[in-house]
């Protein structure tokens, strides 16, 4: 009877153990960073700021990534990179907290308030404050972009620079 019992729960375990071990439903994510240049040398969003007053929690800086996907749905999704603003180094977290799918995408500086008013007083378009607006969004304003494919293994070696 021991046996029987044993034999039966053994199978279940078993059983428990396949259904458990199933594939994730998060897609594959690999690693991405990088650091953010001006003119070869370290840049630095603190100096860029140059002591600009930011509303509280407002860092000044966005460093994000915009997928390029060729599936309709996939493409446009947004990434905020962690960003050291005393270095420009930055890494991508990604969804998961593992970085970001393989694939093609927008990697975008933006620099100023987020979400603050352009000049037509409309929320979005903030730039640094009391500095000439202009190539603004919600996040900033733009102050580099660049073409960025994520490849299978991921990619730890990135550099923007935004005097080019």
């Amino acid at each position: 009877m021991f046996r029987g019992f044993a034999l039966r729960s053994l199978a279940l375990l078993g059983l428990v153990a396949v259904l458990g071990c199933g594939a994730s439903d998060e897609p594959k994510s690999v690693p991405v960073s990088g650091k953010i240049t001006k003119g070869g040398l370290v840049w630095s969003l603190t100096e860029e700021l140059a002591g600009a007053t930011l509303p509280p929690g407002d860092k000044g800086g966005t460093v994000m990534f915009i997928s390029k996907g060729a599936v309709k749905e996939q493409s446009g999704v947004e990434y905020n990179a962690a960003l050291n603003s005393a270095n420009g180094s930055f890494t991508v977290p990604g969804p998961f907290g593992k970085g970001l799918p393989p694939g093609e995408y927008d990697l975008v500086v933006y620099v100023g308030v987020f979400g603050a008013g352009g000049k037509s007083g409309i929320p979005g378009g903030g730039g640094i404050p009391g500095k000439a607006k202009g190539n603004n969004s919600m996040h900033g304003k733009e102050v580099g972009r660049k073409a960025v494919i994520v490849p299978d293994g991921g990619i730890t070696d990135i550099v923007l620079d935004l005097a080019k």
